[in-house]
């Protein structure tokens, strides 16, 4: 059996979504998928406004140096891969994180773009 090819663009404006009916942890041989096409995607929706007033009683920040948090879906572009020779450890960056890395305690989502071999080079995270 050839696997189904999606094409790029679809007829009517249409937007292809697959769904997975198993776990990301199951062997690949036994995935269940569907296809669906949609008049819009299922996660459209308006941006985000926040509330006026703001509810005094509640409290989302624990963080001082915390910025604010935009619940609204967001969309990354592919990272551009640099004009001059950048390796691993040059064009790491952090996307996004949460808690303190001085207290240990939290996490950190990085991401990379490079094009060039870590000659004499290593990457240690203590």
């Amino acid at each position: 059996m050839k696997p189904f090819l999606l094409p790029s663009i679809l007829r009517y404006g249409l937007y292809a979504e697959q769904i997975s009916g198993t776990s990301f942890t199951a062997p690949r041989k036994s995935n269940q998928r569907s296809w669906l096409y949609r008049i819009k995607p299922s996660v459209t929706h308006e941006p985000f406004k926040p509330r006026v007033p703001s509810h005094e009683k509640l409290v989302s920040e624990f963080n001082q140096t915390n910025s604010f948090a935009n619940p609204t879906q967001l969309y990354w572009k592919p990272v551009e891969i640099p004009d001059s020779p950048t390796d691993f450890i040059d064009g790491l960056f952090t996307m996004c994180g949460a808690g303190s890395s001085f207290l240990r305690h939290g996490y950190d989502i990085h991401m990379y773009t490079a094009n060039k071999s870590m000659e004499n080079s290593a990457f240690c995270k203590g």
